[in-house]
């Protein structure tokens, strides 16, 4: 018999998807991930397979969570997508589908993730 979880998966997700925003998937080590959450590395792998895994599961959860937001959540969102656009999508067909879709389902446009990486990267002057 399986134990139950002892974690807010929702809480994991929006978590790790914070830390691969601010790191970049590459950079962020699965340890990272343990040390930012709490959860254990087997219950990670268990769960989630890999360190994609959980990205792929962050990115979902952002999608899910702030699809109709326009507030900050809106934001984690794009940053997350353009994390799997630039390191991730060019090089998996899967992951590449999974953005296409959320953009398409979300009208999300190329200027609005250009606009937020170019915001990132400090390369905006302010508004306002």
């Amino acid at each position: 018999m399986a134990r139950p979880r002892e974690f807010d998966t929702a809480a994991l997700l929006q978590q790790a998807g914070e830390l691969f925003i601010r790191r970049g998937f590459t950079a962020t080590s699965i340890d990272e991930v343990v040390k930012t959450t709490g959860v254990v590395r087997g219950s990670l792998y268990s769960i989630f397979g890999s360190k994609q895994g959980i990205f792929v599961a962050a990115l979902k959860h952002a999608a899910d969570e702030h699809s109709d937001d326009d507030g900050p959540g809106r934001g984690t969102l794009l940053d997350l997508l353009n994390v799997a656009v630039f390191e991730i999508a060019p090089h998996n067909r899967d992951v590449a589908e999974l953005v296409q879709r959320i953009i398409h389902t979300n009208g999300i446009t190329a200027q609005a993730l250009g606009q937020r990486a170019l915001e990132r990267a400090c390369l905006t002057e302010a508004t306002g």
